[in-house]
């Protein structure tokens, strides 16, 4: 244990880096081998310690192998946090689909409110039988945090040309 220096830079990251999922494969595999020839083996709270995490972070991360899995596995770890990042989380209807997106744009430059947009869009996109629908909310939400959004200045195109959305 006295060959693997303490890792203080990682310890204000969220989530564990492939490096330290080494370290910690390591750390347990040492662990495992200590205990099978009848030492005391390297607790959570000294591998918590050397990551520079908290101990119950250490115990969640051993968890992740799957049962029929003995040991933890970086490598297999690190896929399983790599696939679980690319099915995270919604993707914003704007982001998603391009025209829908052009044509909210385009809707907000001709001085068109978001109630009036969306309502346009809805009865729109009806007649020609695809159910393509987006709500006020979404658009202002767009306005509001888009990057290109702001870069257009989009919120001037609205009543109040207010630079920031008001508290509700």
């Amino acid at each position: 244990m006295d060959h693997i220096i303490q890792i203080e830079c990682f310890a204000k990251r969220k989530y564990f880096s492939f490096e330290e999922r080494k370290i910690l494969e390591k750390l347990s595999r040492e662990d495992r081998e200590k205990r099978n020839i009848g030492e005391k083996g390297i607790s959570l709270r000294s591998m918590a310690k050397i990551l520079g995490r908290v101990h119950s972070t250490i115990r969640e991360e051993l968890e992740r192998v799957p049962r029929y899995e003995l040991v933890y596995s970086a490598t297999w770890a690190h896929g399983d946090y790599l696939r679980k990042q690319q099915n995270k989380g919604n993707v914003r209807k704007l982001d998603r689909d391009i025209t829908l997106r052009s044509a909210v744009i385009e809707g907000i430059l001709g001085d068109k409110s978001p109630e009036q947009i969306s309502k346009r869009i809805k009865k729109l996109w009806k007649t020609l039988w695809i159910e393509w629908t987006v709500s006020h909310e979404t658009i202002y939400s767009f306005i509001y945090s888009d990057c290109e959004a702001k870069e257009k200045e989009l919120y001037n195109h609205l009543r109040r040309h207010r630079k920031n959305r008001r508290k509700q």
